[in-house]
């Protein structure tokens, strides 16, 4: 039997998947990421690197942990550690008591509610799993904070990052070419059809002004 719910759960090996969903098994949740489609091929290799990064990269304190990916005739399915602290833009909107005329992003205007001292919390997990990355040959490509969800929602909760959708793998002596990430958080270099791993430290730099 198969429950049409929000909530699937694995029980005598009868499942149920939905895209915007969590599974639980003996008590342990977990989130499934929306599907992917495998209809054209490049997706398939897309899906695959994903899959890829997020083993080389298990373990580590401020990345979403990666349980198991799965496959059919159409889809992938990567089932992953369950956040459910919201995301680092919550709470950063949370903080938002006023406005100004600084060029952000229309969903977040400036105000300075966060310490430096909190910041530093928050920039310094962003680091570590920019430098993880870039020792393991990887470049993250699209950090913004809707891709750092929260454990839990506990004021001290360890911050998560997510999507490595756009993520590749450093080529030795070469740049990135393609234009990828969300416009206000890409480098320079980026635009220019020239990054490096340092686009990365640029875009956290965006979330460091944005922060403070």
């Amino acid at each position: 039997m198969v429950i049409q719910s929000t909530v699937g759960m694995l029980k005598d090996c009868f499942f149920h998947f939905c895209p915007h969903c969590f599974i639980i098994i003996s008590f342990m949740q977990f989130q499934l990421q929306p599907p992917c489609s495998m209809v054209l091929p490049i997706a398939v290799e897309d899906v695959k690197r994903e899959v890829k990064i997020l083993e080389a990269l298990k373990g580590h304190e401020n990345v979403v942990q990666f349980y198991n990916a799965f496959e059919d005739d159409s889809y992938e399915y990567i089932v992953m550690e369950l956040c459910e602290g919201g995301e680092l833009l919550d709470r950063i909107l949370a903080n938002v008591t006023s406005s100004s005329n600084l060029c952000l992003p229309s969903s977040i205007k400036k105000d300075s509610r966060y310490s430096e001292k909190d910041a530093t919390v928050v920039v310094r997990q962003m680091l570590k799993v920019a430098a993880e990355c870039h020792l393991r040959g990887l470049v993250h490509h699209n950090m913004k904070p809707e891709n750092f969800p929260f454990k839990s929602t506990k004021e001290d909760s360890p911050l998560k990052t997510t999507d490595f959708g756009l993520s590749n793998f450093i080529r030795p002596g070469k740049r990135f070419q393609d234009i990828v990430g969300s416009a206000y958080y890409v480098a320079p270099e980026v635009l220019k059809r020239k990054s490096r791993p340092e686009s990365d430290v640029w875009s956290i730099g965006v979330i460091t002004y944005i922060l403070l």
